[in-house]
């Protein structure tokens, strides 16, 4: 290992001794942080996201080291996790891998030179993983692009939603400290394939607040679990999936699916989705802000995780747009004047009088040529009323 190869590798044990000789043996040779306890290596986790891997023991004062390096493994699982120990315990090695998916075992004593040896391979894991990562999110970002681009053209008023509660998930992912947000983001954008299967009559009632019959209710109940097996079947995205099968379902247990826990995800994670779902098509079925349908939720008790609701009405009463009730900058334009970003002011309909695209929805690449192409041909149409983000 060159000093080009320098990396941040996180140690942590409360042996001083320990900790001196490994500064020493690292020192030119790798960027070391240290700490003696496993909350104090979630605080270096939380503050420094340029840690590439965790080195710790398993017997700490507080939380044990396989019970950290499950938290590591869930919240960032890029960080290649090594477990030292001096136990030969086989149930400790077993828990290891089981719950903190452990890259390698040091066992102690050892040699400085198993001590880089160790590191090397650790850190070059990490390059595969990352670039892996990073593959994984381009491929998937251009298929949720296209699946979502062609939900904009067959059901314009969902993917409004859709865009709005996934613009609240972005918002609310990092400061509740969520592992892996970019999954419930991609929920966010993918649950309304579930509500697409719907018949248009449904959408209809469901969208002004009308009373459902009994099977229309257990049909729009349904429509994450139809997401979900949607989603599930395309390769990585089972979390997602897992998401969006839960995002009907209440904190308090009611909802579909029925007598079921949520698996494999970050506690209490998958309940975000269904609030910010519920705060957004209350909002549009009221003609409020997010912030007083938020506040409204109130007067359901136990459906909504509390600590979320909290955070999402405290966040939206200080960052929603427009919450004091003044206007924002509207400009007309010519079609070919809008760019991407821009929000239309009202409703868009095509020749045939069918929605082309609801007020308030924000243009991206594929409805602003749609917009420019049904323009063109109609004089009518020349200037449309949009509000252009600074």
């Amino acid at each position: 290992m060159t000093t080009s190869e320098k990396k941040r590798i996180l140690f942590v044990d409360d042996n001083p001794n320990l900790l001196s000789a490994v500064r020493r043996t690292l020192r030119g040779r790798a960027d070391l942080v240290v700490a003696e306890s496993a909350a104090g290596a979630l605080g270096v986790l939380e503050s420094d996201p340029d840690i590439a891997m965790v080195i710790t023991d398993q017997k700490m004062p507080g939380m044990k080291g396989v019970e950290f390096l499950a938290t590591v493994a869930q919240r960032w699982p890029l960080v290649t996790r090594v477990m030292q120990t001096g136990n030969a315990d086989q149930d400790t090695a077993i828990s290891a891998i089981s719950k903190g998916r452990v890259f390698r075992f040091l066992r102690k004593p050892y040699e400085p030179d198993a001590l880089l040896q160790v590191i090397e391979d650790g850190l070059a894991e990490h390059d595969i993983q990352t670039a892996e990562h990073a593959l994984l999110e381009t491929t998937l970002a251009a298929s949720v692009k296209l699946l979502t681009e062609m939900l904009a053209l067959m059901r314009p008023e969902l993917y409004a939603q859709s865009s709005r509660v996934h613009e609240l998930t972005k918002a609310l992912a990092s400061r509740l400290k969520l592992a892996q947000p970019w999954e419930l983001g991609l929920a966010a954008l993918l649950y309304p394939l579930g509500l697409a299967t719907l018949p248009k009559h449904v959408l209809a009632k469901r969208a002004h607040g009308a009373w459902l019959n009994e099977p229309e209710t257990r049909a729009l109940a349904q429509t994450g679990i139809v997401a979900g097996e949607l989603v599930g079947s395309i390769p990585k995205l089972e979390r997602v999936a897992t998401y969006l099968r839960y995002c009907r379902k209440g904190h308090d247990g009611s909802g579909l699916p029925e007598g079921e826990e949520v698996l494999d995800i970050q506690p209490n994670a998958a309940y975000l989705l269904p609030l910010l779902i519920d705060i957004v098509e209350l909002a549009d079925r009221r003609g409020i802000t997010m912030a007083g349908a938020a506040k409204a939720l109130y007067d359901t008790p136990g459906k909504y995780h509390a600590g979320f609701l909290a955070t999402a009405k405290d966040w939206l009463e200080q960052n929603e747009p427009d919450q004091t009730g003044g206007k924002p900058s509207v400009i007309e334009l010519g079609p070919r004047a809008l760019r991407v970003g821009d929000i239309l002011v009202n409703d868009l309909y095509d020749e045939n009088d069918d929605l082309l695209l609801p007020g308030g929805s924000r243009l991206n690449e594929l409805s602003l040529k749609r917009v420019q192409i049904l323009c063109t041909h109609r004089v009518d149409m020349d200037q449309l009323a949009v509000v252009r983000a600074a």
